[in-house]
C-alpha cells in the first residue's frame, strides 16, 4: 500500500488547516460551555492569525474587498445569534424551573427571588451563546438535545419497562409449592 499520499496529506499543509478548525471548534464549544467570553476571543484570534501564516488566504484583503458580502454576512450572524440566545435562555429558564419545583411551590419567597434565573445575573451566558452561537448550537444538538429525546422516549415506554419489572418481582415472590 502507498502510504506517500498519507504523509504528504499530514505534513503538508493541507491538514493544519483542518486540524485547527476542528481544535477552534473544540476551543469555542468549551468556552461556550464554560462561559469564558474572552478565552473564545483569544481562540478566534489565535485561529485567524494561524491560519494567515499557514495557508496563502489573507483575511484582510478578503474583507477589504468584500465589505458589503461581510457587513451582510455580519448582519445575519449577529441576527441569528439573537434568535439562538432566545431559544436557548428559553431552555435554560424552562429546566431551572422543572428542576426546582420544590423551591418555586415553597412559602420563602426571598429564598426564590434570590435563586430564579434573570437576564441580569445570566448576562455572560447569554452573550456567549449570541456570539457563539454556531458552536453552541452544535453542542446543544450533540448533548442537551439528544438528553432531551431519549428523556422523552423513555417517558413514553416508562410504563412498559414499571410493567416487566413488576411481571418479574411478582412471578419470583410467589410462594412455591
Amino acid at each position: 500500500m502507498d502510504i506517500s499520499f498519507l504523509t504528504g496529506f499530514f505534513v503538508g499543509l493541507g491538514f493544519w488547516p483542518i486540524v485547527l478548525t476542528l481544535t477552534l471548534c473544540a476551543a469555542l464549544i468549551i468556552c461556550t460551555e464554560t462561559e469564558s467570553s474572552i478565552a473564545g476571543v483569544i481562540s478566534l484570534c489565535a485561529y485567524f492569525v494561524i491560519i494567515y501564516l499557514l495557508t496563502d488566504f489573507n483575511l484582510l484583503s478578503y474583507i477589504y474587498n468584500h465589505p458589503t458580502s461581510i457587513m451582510m454576512y455580519m448582519a445575519l450572524y449577529v441576527v441569528l445569534g439573537i434568535l439562538y440566545a432566545l431559544f436557548r435562555w428559553d431552555r435554560y429558564t424552562a429546566k431551572w424551573y422543572e428542576d426546582n419545583t420544590a423551591l418555586v411551590k415553597g412559602e420563602d419567597e426571598s429564598k426564590l427571588k434570590n435563586a430564579v434565573p434573570t437576564t441580569n445575573r445570566n448576562k455572560e451566558r447569554i452573550i456567549a451563546w449570541m456570539a457563539y452561537w454556531p458552536w453552541s448550537g452544535l453542542w446543544w444538538l450533540l448533548s442537551d438535545f439528544v438528553k432531551e429525546v431519549w428523556s422523552f422516549l423513555y417517558d413514553r415506554v416508562y410504563n412498559l419497562f414499571v410493567w416487566v419489572e413488576k411481571r418479574h418481582l411478582q412471578k419470583n415472590t410467589q410462594p412455591k409449592i
